[in-house]
């Protein structure tokens, strides 16, 4: 099974240097541990919101607006895409959640994959 992991705005919100310095050492550890036996099939950090463009559609017209304004409190910032079973997207999840924060984890149904 492949899982993603989800990473919304507000992770390093507010988190004091030191935290956010381990989250990452945290992150690197996981990339290194995942790719070691080709477990790790890509991760991605978002640029900023500000970079974000949205495209509506009404009908048969479609809008592009600037920024991430969806409906939501939230954005997506980056995710993991792991292979593994649900234990092993737990336990990926439990290594870089930051210490008030979440990570959703999504079964993922490929399309189309390289």
């Amino acid at each position: 099974m492949t899982y993603a992991l989800l990473i919304y705005s507000g992770y390093y919100e507010g988190t004091p240097d030191a935290e956010a310095n381990e989250l990452l050492t945290h992150h690197r550890a996981l990339q290194k541990e995942l790719a070691k036996d080709d477990r790790l099939q890509g991760s991605v950090q978002l640029r900023t919101a500000p970079a974000a463009k949205v495209v509506r559609r009404d009908g048969r017209d479609f809008t592009l607006t600037d920024g991430p304004y969806l409906e939501t409190r939230e954005w997506l910032v980056g995710f993991y895409i792991i292979d593994g079973d649900e234990a092993d997207a737990v336990a990926a999840a439990q290594t870089i959640c930051p210490f008030n924060g979440h990570i959703e984890l999504r079964p993922v149904a490929w399309m189309h994959k390289k």
